[in-house]
């Protein structure tokens, strides 16, 4: 069960426009994304299969779980950490069609993008301070957990520190939408955005380790559908203000909302200005209160959507743009 996850991701994104037609505006791109991934997760011993050296002489199945000789639910014995880094590309293309002197239309997309991660898992114990409830193979009722468990953090056990790799797969998105100018100074916008989530269907987490069992998360996404609205006001000859709203569907499952992607539906306000610095450099500034709505979850696999998660976030962001 994940309890920290972090990613950190930067996009270099040059672009080209072109004013094809006093109409027709175009754009291309490619975003160079460089990406950092730690993952904190917990395992719960309940879950974890007895060492066949040791069920098999009691007679035990193999694939026999701790938990069914007695030990608890959600009883964590095993800290891991996943420091990776990874890097990609994307295309992305636009334009805007110019139907009037009020009106224009306008496209973007950004093509999926696969982001390939390397780097190191380190486990640690975590004290169990149990004791075996029931005897095993050679091992009385009353022996130690945690001294049963030491082995598999040792050099060729199964929770050896060593590389680790993963892929994820990053989804294509597009957005349709258009700009009217009610008045000299006053302009409003609309558009619609699809993300294909369907595309984030699995994670495999790759173990170097062979000893240590490889990691299959299945998302299984929905792709989400936005509205964003959004108004400008021209404040005087060189100052623009700015106000905005989102709102998207969430594309967890479920049975996907735990720890590590409490994600769900969202709604977004903005408020911003543009400011003239000069005839060739404008500055933009922007401030966004991001609200997710509270979603169930799964805090305890074992019971369901018990979980109750809430999320909230303050953005603020800065762009320069010189005009040649």
């Amino acid at each position: 069960m994940a309890y920290n996850t972090n990613v950190r991701s930067i996009y270099i994104q040059p672009t080209l426009g072109v004013q094809v037609s006093p109409a027709l505006k175009i754009g291309i791109g490619f975003a160079y994304i460089t990406s950092h991934l730690e993952l904190h997760q917990r395992q719960d011993l309940s879950a974890r299969a007895i060492p066949a050296a040791l069920a098999v002489p009691a007679g035990l199945p193999a694939g026999t779980t701790f938990g069914a000789v007695g030990v608890p639910t959600l009883t964590d014995f095993a800290d891991a950490a996943l420091d990776a880094s990874g890097t990609g590309f994307a295309v992305n293309f636009g334009a805007i069609i110019k139907v009037n002197d009020n009106l224009s239309i306008g496209g973007h997309w950004l093509t999926r993008k696969h982001i390939t991660y390397d780097g190191d898992a380190v486990f640690e114990p975590v004290a169990t301070n149990l004791v075996l409830p029931v005897a095993i193979g050679p091992l009385p009722a009353g022996t130690p957990v945690d001294a049963v468990l030491g082995p598999q953090f040792g050099a060729g056990g199964a929770l050896e520190d060593g590389p680790v790799s993963t892929t994820i797969v990053m989804p294509p998105q597009g957005t349709l939408g258009f700009a009217y100018q009610i008045s000299d100074s006053w302009s409003f916008m609309a558009d619609y955005q699809y993300v294909v989530w369907g595309w984030f269907q699995a994670v495999e987490i790759d173990f170097e380790n062979a000893a240590t069992p490889d990691l299959a998360l299945h998302p299984n996404n929905n792709s989400t559908h936005g509205v964003r609205l959004g108004t400008e006001f021209q404040y005087s000859p060189k100052v623009q203000l700015r106000g905005g709203y989102l709102y998207h569907g969430g594309s967890s499952p479920d049975n996907f909302v735990t720890p590590l992607l409490p994600e769900g539906p969202r709604n977004e306000f903005t408020i911003g200005a543009g400011i003239e610095m000069t005839p060739k450099l404008h500055v933009d500034l922007a401030y966004q209160f991001i609200k997710q709505n509270d979603r169930r979850g799964t805090v305890n696999p074992a019971h369901g959507n018990t979980g109750l998660y809430q999320f909230s976030a303050n953005l603020f962001g800065v762009g320069l743009a010189y005009t040649f």
